[in-house]
């Protein structure tokens, strides 16, 4: 592809762990097709990126929240506020910049940044999504928020919920952030995502006591490679609260996972990870959400020495090599890239 007609995309997200690295993926493997690749992130994202900013060849931006550095972002109903009304216009503003020197095909958000879409479509930019929770969970939001199908009543959190295509759910088990015991705040972002769907072409620290709890019997650090972690032979069950990029590492090595889940995608998580996929169990939690010893226990005896040990374990193993297959040259994961190139392509021509 010529320097001319070379594609170039702009991927916007926000400077989370979870919502960074499978965006920055995606980054990489645009690049290795021959795609130009502009990375947007909040200005409090900076510090997150310092490694990325020297080793990539991709090209970063940053633009304000409207927030000072040093606010407190665990304020989430303040900081979706300032993202709605100071951040989207200082989004606009980046992408006016942008635009002078570059002809973007399309950009690139994730599900969280649901601000960012009129201000792409304002641009007279075609708009893409890469979802990054399961497929599942996509589903379930669909279906819920666009009144495809009937839910019954969420306040009982053992009533049963029948979609097509998905196992049978407790309310429990449904994404948190539909249920009325969730924070308005993120009820509201979610609405406002699926409003503005239509305009989106393409849908692609522990404390210290325990430390001291844990000395001589474990190690707890800071950070390490999770992906490589799960790939060490030594390794044989992951104990995972179940986020979505967990559990996508869990599937491409082949590892048992014990499920405990919290919040927003996880319960739904677990819930295809044991009924599903039958690659992992879910621990049983009192009401406060925790687990006792001997039941972590009876979980980790069940997937390592029990009588479902080697169905377990044998189906990691399957989902690990179906996952290497599809993530292999002519395999679906790389078709399906391709097939999104191509469409950027197109567009590009019927722009030119």
């Amino acid at each position: 592809m010529s320097e001319e007609n070379t594609l170039e995309v702009l991927i916007l997200s926000l400077p989370f762990q979870g919502h960074l690295n499978p965006m920055l993926n995606l980054g990489k493997h645009l690049i290795s097709k021959g795609v130009h690749v502009t990375f947007a992130v909040t200005e409090d994202g900076r510090h997150h990126m310092k490694q990325n900013l020297h080793n990539s060849k991709i090209q970063f931006e940053f633009f304000s929240n409207g927030l000072s550095l040093d606010f407190d972002r665990s304020n989430i109903d303040v900081l979706i506020n300032s993202l709605n009304v100071k951040g989207s216009k200082n989004f606009s503003t980046l992408l006016t910049t942008l635009t002078k020197v570059h002809n973007y095909s399309c950009v690139i958000i994730n599900p969280f940044v649901p601000f960012a879409i009129d201000v792409i479509a304002d641009h007279g930019i075609p708009c893409a999504m890469l979802w990054i929770q399961a497929s599942a969970v996509y589903s379930i939001y669909y279906r819920y928020y666009k009144n495809i199908d009937y839910f019954p009543n969420l306040e009982d959190p053992n009533e049963k919920v029948n979609l097509p295509s998905l196992p049978v759910f407790d309310v429990r088990d449904l994404p948190s952030f539909i249920l009325p015991s969730s924070p308005r705040y993120y009820t509201v972002y979610m609405n406002d995502l699926f409003k503005a769907l239509d305009k989106v072409k393409w849908v692609l620290d522990l404390p210290l006591e325990f430390l001291e709890e844990t000395k001589g019997r474990g190690l707890v650090v800071k950070w390490s490679p999770q992906e490589k972690v799960l790939m060490h032979p030594g390794v044989a069950c992951f104990v995972s609260h179940c986020g979505w990029n967990s559990m996508i590492e869990t599937l491409i090595t082949g590892v048992s996972v014990i499920c405990y889940p919290e919040w927003s995608d996880q319960r739904t998580n677990a819930k295809l990870i044991e009924n599903v996929f039958q690659n992992g169990v879910n621990l049983k939690c009192d009401e406060d959400r925790v687990a006792s010893t001997e039941e972590i226990e009876r979980c980790i005896r069940e997937v390592m020495e029990g009588p479902s040990a080697l169905k377990i374990k044998k189906r990691a193993i399957e989902i690990k090599e179906s996952a290497r297959k599809s993530l292999q040259e002519g395999g679906t994961s790389h078709q399906n890239l391709d097939k999104f190139v191509n469409d950027l392509t197109e567009t590009n021509t019927v722009k030119a």
